[in-house]
């Protein structure tokens, strides 16, 4: 087995036992508009996400985001049970882009998500690290209304945001877990 697939199938091992877990008695620790935020005790890190059904094919979407305040890091995981051009495991360039109001922040540019399918859901994941990473990505996922992800020039998605409160309950919740002062999380 190559080093991507192990890599593949942890990921989605892990997306599974997490899943499970949550469903066995992690700690919902607030709900704060479409988001939902889940303390992960176990693991020291919490996550926030939120799904969309697509009026079009009845597909669902979801946007993970899981921040682990010690290790400075966030996972940021987009889900579809749509269609895809991906049919084999492994990694893509996907371009970053945010929205606000009429403006499109394209300053992430691109980046490699390794991408899985588990049953009729393919996962998408990139990780952002260090403290500069991550106080970024959480401030961007926080400040603006929409998130779109690009294949080269093809509109892969584009979800709504609405994650200002959110983000910072993610911040607080990760902190706490972390045992680590209020002031480690707070943006800059």
């Amino acid at each position: 087995m190559t080093n991507l697939r192990r890599w593949i199938v942890c990921v989605c091992a892990l997306l599974t036992a997490g899943e499970a877990q949550a469903q066995a008695g992690n700690r919902v620790y607030a709900a704060v508009g479409p988001w939902e935020i889940a303390a992960e005790p176990a693991d020291k890190f919490c996550t926030m996400s939120r799904f969309y059904t697509t009026s079009q094919d009845g597909s669902t979407e979801g946007l993970a985001v899981r921040f682990d305040a010690a290790k400075e890091t966030v996972w940021l995981r987009w889900s579809t049970t749509g269609s895809t051009p991906f049919f084999k495991d492994g990694e893509i360039d996907l371009f970053v882009n945010f929205f606000k109001d009429k403006s499109m922040d394209e300053s992430w540019g691109s980046r490699t998500f390794r991408h899985g399918k588990l049953e009729d859901t393919r996962y998408f994941v990139n990780v952002f690290n260090g403290p500069a990473g991550t106080r970024r990505i959480l401030r961007d996922l926080a400040g603006n209304k929409l998130i779109g992800l690009n294949l080269g020039p093809v509109l892969l998605t584009a979800l709504s945001l609405d994650a200002g409160d959110a983000t910072e309950t993610l911040r607080r919740c990760s902190t706490e877990i972390a045992g680590l002062p209020a002031a480690v999380s707070s943006p800059k």
